[in-house]
């Protein structure tokens, strides 16, 4: 959307002292647009718009910034054709810098230098699950006579090596917020969109515990959360705590604990959303303004129907 700068919004940059040869050429009064050249700083001038799901923002793109977009969409649909292989395809991922976002994350990502290294001609020779691991090297253990043979000593060794290592791995990979679970690394995306499917579960079961789940407009709950706040902000005053406003507040919400719990289970539904994950609502939603309450209220409707045919 081009928005045209009006005169007063910003000034042109001071000009460097130059040696001048003909008549001094006076200072335009505003910012100003001509052929080709890039938008001043100052400009209000841009050529689109862009969401960001994940830092729920937008971002409004210049000229030269939408098409270096467009040329990356471009280099991507060309190395990346639907119909292709899968080894083609992974092939076009790799040419675009981006394979490593689609496979799944291995321990010696986590490690670095010669450790990477021998960890990662480890696990492509190693296929057996760190459990399999364990065991053979707790059964080297259970007698030392089996250390004797040169082939079980070396194995003994690698496997020594492994387990340090996977022990080292496995602590980097949680201080950057992944889980490690039966042998799988989960990424930070993939646990807050567990966590949301799990926050959902329980306000759905929640809310089904009066029969059926209520239905609030989007404008019913946005009202409710700005209350919510003023109410919590009357609990301090000048930094001091206020036990009768406190008592109130937990009163109050306490006497709206199910539109309470209906905005989370909209929240969650939404959260999820945000990493891949359609909920049933969600998916039953319409393009509206208020596409979630129509989606609650067709997978309502379609609960009934199963109810009934029980």
């Amino acid at each position: 959307m081009n928005t045209p700068v009006t005169p007063g919004q910003c000034t042109a940059a001071s000009a460097p002292e130059v040696l001048i040869l003909d008549a001094k050429v006076e200072k335009p009064a505003q910012c100003q647009e001509s052929f080709d050249e890039p938008d001043l700083p100052c400009s209000t001038v841009f050529e689109s718009i862009l969401y960001s799901p994940q830092e729920k923002a937008f971002w409004l793109l210049r000229k030269r910034a939408l098409g270096l977009i467009e040329e990356a969409i471009h280099t991507l649909d060309s190395n990346v054709v639907a119909g292709q292989s899968a080894e083609a395809r992974a092939r076009g991922l790799d040419l675009s810098e981006l394979l490593e976002y689609f496979l799944e994350p291995r321990l010696s990502l986590f490690l670095e230098g010669e450790d990477k290294a021998w960890m990662q001609g480890f696990e492509a020779q190693e296929p057996a699950a760190p459990e399999a691991l364990k065991q053979e090297l707790a059964a080297l253990y259970s007698d030392p006579r089996n250390l004797a043979h040169k082939a079980n000593a070396e194995r003994h060794a690698n496997l020594r090596k492994w387990e340090g290592l996977h022990r080292q791995a496995v602590a980097a990979a949680r201080q950057q917020g992944y889980a490690y679970e039966s042998g799988l690394l989960f990424t930070p995306q993939a646990v807050a969109a567990r966590e949301a499917v799990q926050a959902y579960l329980e306000a759905r079961k929640t809310l089904l515990k009066s029969g059926e789940i209520p239905v609030y407009s989007q404008e019913k709950i946005a009202e409710l959360l700005v209350e919510d706040r003023e109410r919590l902000a009357l609990t301090v005053v000048n930094g001091l705590e206020q036990p009768d406003k406190l008592r109130d507040h937990i009163k109050w919400r306490q006497d709206n604990v199910t539109p309470f719990t209906y905005a989370n289970y909209v929240q969650a539904i939404l959260k999820a959303a945000e990493y891949g994950l359609a909920l049933p609502e969600y998916a039953l939603a319409g393009n509206s303004s208020a596409a979630i309450t129509q989606g609650v209220q067709r997978f309502k409707r379609y609960m009934a129907l199963l109810a009934r045919q029980q």
